[in-house]
């Protein structure tokens, strides 16, 4: 469940797993990219190069799938957790002078518990929901740079490998 812990350490550490797993994909991704133009030329065959952009291209699919448990991570909230919420008690606490008014005491009371459980619950899908879109602002930026790298060199990587001598 995301809390306010979470997010203390979110803040606290600037990069996470996945983000260092999309980084190393995508820089994967480029070097495949930039070794099948140099594999080319090294070879001699122009079309060589643009099996390094295909390569890249389905890196930069995998790190496309490899973040989308995302939403299912950051919204998992489930009624466990907030069935650990402290009592509230109500802010007046009116004296009960006979059985209605205790019941109607207890109402409130009731009614004032469930409202801080509603509150709990909007506080954490506010935060999940904040986390979800900075962590895939980040995604679509990896993401770009690998996967438009890659199209190209598998489209003109042949183009490149000539550039550097292939035939």
């Amino acid at each position: 469940m995301y809390d306010e812990e979470t997010a203390i350490e979110a803040q606290q550490s600037p990069i996470d797993s996945r983000e260092i797993l999309l980084i190393g994909i995508m820089i994967l991704s480029l070097i495949l990219s930039a070794g099948g133009i140099l594999w080319g030329a090294l070879s001699g065959e122009a079309h060589i190069g643009q099996r390094g952009g295909a390569l890249g291209v389905a890196l930069s699919f995998f790190m496309l799938f490899a973040g989308r448990d995302t939403s299912k991570r950051l919204l998992n909230l489930e009624s466990s957790d907030l069935d650990t919420l402290p009592d509230q008690k109500p802010a007046v606490s009116p004296k009960a002078t006979d059985s209605r008014d205790e019941k109607l005491v207890q109402q409130v009371n009731n009614l004032e518990a469930e409202l801080a459980q509603a509150q709990h619950e909007i506080d954490n899908a506010h935060a999940s929901i904040s986390t979800m879109l900075d962590w895939s602002a980040k995604e679509k930026v990896f993401l770009s740079i690998s996967s438009i790298t890659s199209t190209l060199v598998c489209g003109f990587g042949d183009y490149a490998t000539k550039a550097f001598g292939a035939i």
